[in-house]
């Protein structure tokens, strides 16, 4: 099993090409920014939270809570 230290000196000796850096991963930008991501997240769960709620209201019909799951789920 490697050690921290290891694992540190193995990083350090790795080199990333310019190309390697810029066709990876990338978080900027999106239709809110670099904070996109997050927002989606936090759209996701408010939608799970109402839709946990609809489910004890009695005067909604149940198909109002599953829409909300359902966008929890998309975002």
């Amino acid at each position: 099993m490697k050690t921290q230290k290891e694992d540190k000196e193995n990083h350090d000796n790795h080199v990333h090409s310019d190309q390697e850096s810029e066709e990876g991963h990338n978080h900027e930008g999106g239709i809110f920014g670099v904070n996109t991501e997050l927002y989606f997240a936090i759209l996701s769960g408010v939608c799970l939270a109402i839709g946990y709620g609809f489910t004890y209201i009695n005067g909604l019909p149940s198909w109002s809570s599953l829409v909300l799951y359902i966008a929890a789920y998309f975002f």
